[in-house]
């Protein structure tokens, strides 16, 4: 097995790359993420890449380390009104969970 000189960048970590002094701090608003309606808001994110990586940032933040606490079962687009992107994970103890992103502000760019 071939290992990488360089371990494994997390979410944040490329989120903090990405999001320079210069640049508007990210913002999570809107909702619990639970639903469609009360879905999670991310405001200021560069481009669409920034704003994914936000997404992991925020579930990192609210359930713990990706692959050891939570791990992503299916992420998929949901058009509508609004673009919403469903996350879909499984926790460690089993549950299921769908997080529900608004990534009107960001989707389409760059």
């Amino acid at each position: 097995m071939v290992r990488s000189a360089h371990p494994k960048i997390t979410a944040y970590e490329r989120w903090q790359r990405m999001n320079h002094s210069d640049k508007p701090e990210i913002i999570f608003a809107g909702g619990s993420g639970d639903s469609r309606e009360e879905a999670i808001v991310i405001k200021n994110a560069a481009n669409h890449r920034a704003g994914v990586v936000a997404e992991y940032l925020y579930l990192q933040k609210r359930f713990g380390a990706r692959d050891s606490q939570w791990r992503l079962v299916s992420q998929m687009l949901l058009k509508g009104e609004k673009p919403i992107d469903l996350l879909t994970i499984e926790l460690a103890d089993g549950i299921i969970q769908h997080i529900y992103f608004d990534v009107s502000e960001f989707f389409g760019k760059g």
